[in-house]
């Protein structure tokens, strides 16, 4: 998609979470998925989606790469990713998966930027859970508690990740 967004370039990184919101409740029309901040979309904790951002201030490009019928996956990949054929045991209809995206992601870009972190924070499965990030230069283990308003993972410690890969390590205590 390459959209025009009004907005500040804080708020950019929005519209990756707006994606994957979308595109998390249209596969779920099939079977129940959820994200991984920031815009791993996730089925039974293997990715089935990604999506990737370009862009300046008036112009972004983003690419959805989601796997509908890809019925097995190479070894190597089998406990990592999933499709949505290989999780519903039948072919599902392309079409179909990108009209759902196109209306949900159209209403929330009509609104945009406000109502996507409170539409995105309940499909987010890293919440309440203890994380790990690697950065340049180091490593955070702590538990991610929140979304700040410009689509920051928010840590119980108090810093607020912008980027970094996440991985899951265990549920919070008390999540």
């Amino acid at each position: 998609m390459i959209l025009r967004p009004h907005a500040r370039p804080d708020q950019l990184g929005l519209l990756n979470l707006a994606a994957a919101a979308a595109l998390c409740l249209s596969i779920t029309r099939h079977v129940p998925a959820r994200v991984k901040w920031p815009n791993d979309v996730m089925i039974s904790g293997r990715k089935v989606a990604g999506i990737l951002s370009e862009g300046s201030y008036d112009v972004v490009v983003i690419g959805v790469g989601l796997n509908v019928n890809v019925p097995d996956f190479p070894v190597e990949l089998q406990e990592s990713a999933t499709s949505v054929q290989r999780e519903t045991g039948a072919p599902a209809e392309r079409l179909e998966l990108l009209r759902a995206f196109l209306e949900r992601f159209g209403r929330l870009y009509a609104d945009f930027p406000e109502g996507v972190v409170a539409d995105y924070k309940p499909l987010c499965e890293t919440l309440g859970m203890f994380v790990r990030v690697q950065l340049p230069g180091r490593v955070i283990e702590d538990e991610a508690t929140g979304v700040d308003p410009t689509g920051g993972l928010v840590l119980a410690g108090g810093e607020i990740l912008r980027a970094g890969d996440v991985v899951h390590l265990r549920p919070a205590r008390g999540a």
